[in-house]
């Protein structure tokens, strides 16, 4: 069975948080917490939700991303710029994926 580079990640991040919680379940930082309700959220068609119809669903989908940008850019957190451009980003591609997908009149 092969896994993505994507849930391989989640698994590291989802042990990690288990790990932290053994040793001390107060010290659980933010980021293992979020992983850790994302292993108990059914996602997508498993869980009865449409996963692009389930805010849950894009919020893990892109709170990854997220995290990869700020531990890139070694920041703590998204600037106001940051969220601006994130915002305008999402609604292109939600432009293009209406272009793409959508339903012609």
């Amino acid at each position: 069975m092969k896994i993505t580079k994507r849930q391989l990640r989640r698994i590291i991040r989802e042990e990690r948080a288990r790990l932290a919680e053994q040793a001390d379940p107060h010290a659980m930082g933010l980021a293992a917490a979020r992983a850790e309700a994302r292993a108990r959220k059914p996602r997508g068609f498993h869980g009865g939700d449409f996963g692009i119809h389930d805010v849950d669903y894009l919020f893990n989908f892109l709170s990854d991303e997220v995290e990869n940008y700020l531990a890139a850019a070694q920041e703590p957190g998204l600037s106001a710029e940051d969220l601006r451009h994130m915002r305008s980003a999402m609604m292109a591609a939600a432009d293009r994926i209406e272009t793409e997908f959508g339903v012609e009149a």
